[in-house]
């Protein structure tokens, strides 16, 4: 069975293409040029970016991109425990919202990472 996180994102996914086929396909294409662009290797690498993508997401209490980007994290090699220290500087600048969203991330690690 699919999890929960696995859930949202193939919903995001599902919204996007259908956004993508009307009349808003610009808009759509638009952010996924910038988006590739962004999550390009460079300076950082992929892995760093989608570590700082799972922080800002946890900060913004938003399920979806924690989902997303602690995906993107473990499919660039991050671990668990990198995945947990990226949600504590989180927690570290955000407090208490980010920190009552910190059960988000164990199901990331659950869904899309390794067990510990």
């Amino acid at each position: 069975m699919t999890g929960e996180l696995k859930r949202l994102l193939e919903e995001m996914q599902r919204t996007k293409e259908k956004l993508g086929e009307g009349k808003y396909a610009e808009y759509i294409g638009a952010w996924r040029e910038f988006s590739g662009v962004a999550r390009q290797e460079g300076a950082l690498s992929q892995k760093q970016k989608a570590l700082i993508g799972l922080a800002i997401g946890l900060s913004k209490q938003c399920a979806q991109c924690i989902a997303y980007h602690a995906e993107a994290a473990f499919s660039f090699g991050a671990t668990a425990d990198e995945v947990l220290e990226a949600a504590f500087v989180a927690v570290l600048m955000d407090g208490g919202p980010a920190q009552s969203h910190l059960g988000l991330v164990m199901k990331a690690i659950e869904e899309f990472g390794e067990s510990e």
